[in-house]
């Protein structure tokens, strides 16, 4: 019971912080002409962080496999949709240092959740079936 609460309250903490971050990103690159530098990169890239270190953790707590797959898979998504985000914004005028580090903070961090859950999915897996073959021949 407790466990379950807990993973439940840090991955709703976790899409809270990462839809914080999603949005100052997007404030930040819209139209408005606002001009921004490395420090707010760096603002999405520490909200990011928060929000993967919060996910890491959940993704520990969880006490079956079948989480850990579903984020890796939820994740992959994400991350691959980030990738054409970033592929579309490629050679245009505004692309510079600070533009990649507002947009690659979100692939790297999502690709770092996605690796993690299918490691501990893959993990958890071979555990299972180790011990399910101890039982067999014993």
């Amino acid at each position: 019971m407790i466990r379950s609460l807990s993973t439940s309250i840090l991955l709703v903490l976790g899409f809270f912080v990462a839809g914080i971050a999603i949005f100052y990103k997007w404030l930040i690159t819209s139209d408005i002409p606002v001009s921004y530098t490395s420090a707010e990169a760096m603002t999405t890239h520490v909200m990011f962080t928060l929000s993967t270190g919060l996910f890491l953790i959940a993704s520990v707590v969880f006490n079956d496999r079948n989480g850990n797959l579903l984020l890796g898979v939820l994740f992959s998504f994400i991350f691959i949709a980030n990738i054409a985000i970033f592929k579309h914004h490629l050679g245009a005028e505004y692309y510079d240092h600070s533009f990649v580090q507002l947009q690659g903070s979100s692939i790297l961090y999502s690709g770092i959740v996605m690796v993690f859950n299918f490691y501990l999915s893959a993990r958890k897996f071979r555990l299972c079936t180790q011990s399910s073959e101890s039982v067999k021949s014993s």
